[in-house]
């Protein structure tokens, strides 16, 4: 199982700036695609544009927003890597700016960036049922649904190169972590942004398991891609369940 393509090392940034921009992901921000009013003449600086996708699996239709790099159109051999964002309401304009940004620059490989729009994000973003929400639990549905029709619409539909990576952040973070531990081979490198670790027990189902799985991968590819939130979460006088697990991965 791969976390980081070696052939493409310099995909590697992406994984830093995402971890130091993590709080974007917390301010509501409306995406790229929707255009401010402007004067008669102006011309609109779009970020990316909408798409919808129908899933038979969840019985409903998906958006997805999409941002194309510079020279696309006009190139029409390239294939670029993928980087997936969930939360793309919320997160899709920072991260979509930022990969622009550095790719512009030279610092990072061009990519395609699309952020999957929420429907029902208690559902779709939780494995299991917990903390008493009705609804919850609807994990595996999503993830079935992202790798049997989101991904392949995505790749039918723009060039990507097999290259995938995918962010999640709270949330969206536990369901990289799962994804992570089902669908190993389904993308080369999960990112997770303070993730709910919290949610249920723990989640000591899934964590033991991809603790395992770090612990034994080789030193030189241990690097630190998640962070535990545990510790202002829970209670000073209760036993954490969460960060004897991962202590020894998620530390810097």
């Amino acid at each position: 199982m791969k976390y980081l393509n070696r052939t493409q090392p310099a995909i590697a940034l992406v994984t830093l700036i995402f971890v130091t921009i993590g709080g974007a992901c917390s301010a509501p921000v409306e995406d790229g695609a929707d255009r401010a009013a402007g004067s008669e003449g102006d011309t609109a600086v779009v970020l990316g544009h909408r798409h919808v996708l129908r899933s038979e699996l969840l019985g409903e239709d998906r958006e997805l927003s999409v941002y194309l790099p510079n020279g696309y159109e006009s190139s029409e051999s390239l294939r670029y890597p993928l980087v997936v964002l969930l939360d793309g309401r919320m997160a899709f304009t920072s991260m979509a700016a930022m990969i622009h940004t550095l790719s512009e620059g030279g610092a990072i490989p061009r990519a395609i960036v699309v952020g999957i729009l929420n429907t029902d994000r208690w559902r779709d973003l939780t494995p299991i049922e917990g903390m008493g929400i009705p609804g919850t639990g609807g994990g595996e549905a999503f993830l079935a649904s992202l790798a049997g029709e989101i991904l392949p619409y995505i790749d039918s539909k723009w060039r990507t190169n097999g290259f995938r990576v995918f962010s999640g952040h709270s949330l969206g973070g536990l369901t990289t972590l799962n994804a992570l531990q089902e669908s190993p081979g389904l993308f080369d490198a999960y990112l997770s942004l303070s993730p709910s670790l919290e949610w249920g027990e723990g989640f000591t189902p899934i964590l033991t398991p991809v603790s395992a799985r770090v612990s034994s991968e080789p030193a030189d590819r241990r690097k630190p891609w998640s962070r535990c939130s545990a510790p202002c979460r829970w209670p000073r006088t209760r036993e954490c369940k969460i960060c004897p697990i991962t202590r020894e991965w998620s530390t810097a």
